[in-house]
């Protein structure tokens, strides 16, 4: 007859208290409503349409005494930041203090002007209205070595 021998013990692992099922399910139901209200939170500027003003556009500008340029506006948004660039007699400019609305933009822009060893500072305005898809723009400039006449010109997007 064959005998066996007895095996070694085998351990047996403590015995673990576990939580009831419905506080479990509690807890992970939780869990998924904080974070479902975390991502409708963080993406809620992903629910809401960009500005108007958001994107690039092109305008033909008379400068007066037969300088007509095409030119090229493009505006971004960072957040809540409008930010963006705007060509001046064909330079790119980058569009500084800017606001704008439904219907609305404003911003500034700079540039040097020179006559001879001599250089100032122009600051240029833009007033936008929105409508669609042009702007009516009026560009204001001040500064420099002469007055500047106000340019009106409608930008359009691309």
């Amino acid at each position: 007859m064959d005998r066996q021998e007895p095996g070694l013990p085998v351990p047996v692992s403590e015995v673990r208290k576990s939580l009831p099922r419905s506080l479990t399910v509690t807890v992970v139901a939780a869990m998924v409503v904080v974070v479902l209200g975390l991502f409708l939170v963080l993406s809620r500027s992903g629910l809401e349409p960009p500005p108007a003003v958001v994107g690039e556009w092109t305008a033909v500008v008379d400068y007066g005494r037969g300088a007509v340029r095409t030119e090229r506006l493009e505006f971004r948004l960072t957040g809540t930041q409008l930010s963006g660039s705007a060509t001046l007699h064909g330079a790119r400019r980058i569009i500084e203090q800017a606001e704008y609305g439904d219907d609305y933009v404003r911003f500034v822009t700079r540039s040097r002007e020179r006559v001879g060893a001599e250089q100032r500072e122009l600051v240029h305005r833009y007033e936008g209205e929105v409508a669609r898809d042009v702007i009516r723009f009026t560009l204001v400039s001040d500064g420099g070595f002469r007055e500047h006449d106000p340019v009106t010109f409608e930008a359009r997007r691309q």
